[in-house]
């Protein structure tokens, strides 16, 4: 039987955090780059995006990349997708935690 820290090791996962930089997104993004995943941080504001990855990369180091995108924006939407398949090689996680304020 696998123990409960096997069970919850995500080396190597990568997600996909919408609205990264508010405080439910960026505890889960601290909560997975614990666990060994690498983050994408998406959100609107593209300094916020860098500030929290900023923050994520000091504790865990390249655990984390800046990903501003507008998801009003269809196709901004699909290219920041594209963008994390690409740099990241694929998605296994997403949260979604983006709100209309």
């Amino acid at each position: 039987m696998r123990s409960l820290k096997e069970l919850s090791d995500l080396s190597g996962r990568r997600a996909l955090i919408t609205g990264g930089t508010g405080h439910v997104g960026m505890a889960a993004a601290e909560t997975l780059a614990e666990l060994g995943a690498v983050v994408a941080i998406l959100d609107i504001d593209p300094a916020a995006c860098q500030a929290c990855t900023n923050t994520l990369n000091e504790e865990w180091p390249n655990c984390a990349m800046p990903l501003p995108c507008d998801l009003l924006d269809e196709k901004s939407t699909r290219f920041a997708v594209q963008r994390v398949v690409k740099e990241l090689g694929g998605i296994e996680i997403i949260v979604h935690c983006a709100a209309f304020v």
